[in-house]
């Protein structure tokens, strides 16, 4: 499942693909998403820490696309790496865009977010030292239709 605040529809969702600074984090099961978190500061305390992990700041390969026929438009971006993420960071439920133009979490707001699923499972795999990949679905990260 994947969600997005109403103000990150009006302040991003519209400049998606050309966004110079949408970082990502990766979040616990202790987090309990909400569209009333707007600030990377709300949600940073669930974070993953430690075994190597390390937010991304840059996500590759955004883009949005119009598709007309089916009366939607599909937000995707590049499948993502965590080099070398260690069980000990924790095993990630969430992983959580934000605009990371500012210097300060208070100040970095949240996009939206998608709830991780394994490689084989419903539930994310664990981090085992090694490349973490995350590929999104095929379909994309969102897709709002009328």
């Amino acid at each position: 499942m994947s969600r997005f605040t109403a103000q990150a529809a009006y302040d991003y969702l519209t400049t998606w693909e050309s966004m110079p600074n949408v970082g990502l984090l990766l979040a616990k099961w202790t987090l309990t998403p909400s569209t009333g978190h707007v600030f990377v500061s709300e949600v940073s305390g669930h974070e993953l820490s430690g075994g190597g992990y390390a937010r991304l700041t840059t996500i590759p390969g955004r883009t949005r696309t119009l598709d007309v026929p089916n009366s939607r438009i599909v937000y995707d971006a590049g499948d993502v790496v965590f080099p070398s993420l260690q069980a000990a960071a924790g095993t990630p439920k969430y992983g959580i865009f934000y605009d990371s133009t500012e210097a300060a979490d208070a100040d970095r707001k949240i996009i939206g977010w998608i709830t991780l699923k394994g490689q084989s499972s419903p539930s994310p795999d664990t981090p085992d030292g090694s490349s973490y990949r995350i590929l999104w679905d095929p379909v994309g990260l969102w897709v709002l239709s009328t």
